[in-house]
């Protein structure tokens, strides 16, 4: 499942990680794509990392496919 999240600046997706199992993936996204990703060890760090981002979740005519 992917949730998507915007601030200010940049898009921010959650993800399953691919990296470490049973972890979350926040990803940061510019208009040119990823810039980073930040792996979390639970929900809570996930929460608390988007707080500290300021963000919000995303409105269905926000998203846009990036390339």
């Amino acid at each position: 499942m992917i949730q998507l999240y915007k601030s200010d600046l940049f898009d921010f997706s959650v993800t399953p990680s691919p990296k470490e199992p049973n972890h979350y993936q926040v990803t940061i996204f510019d208009k040119s794509g990823p810039l980073s990703d930040r792996q979390c060890e639970s929900w809570d760090k996930v929460v608390q990392r988007l707080r500290e981002d300021l963000v919000r979740p995303a409105k269905a005519s926000e998203m846009r496919f990036i390339n």
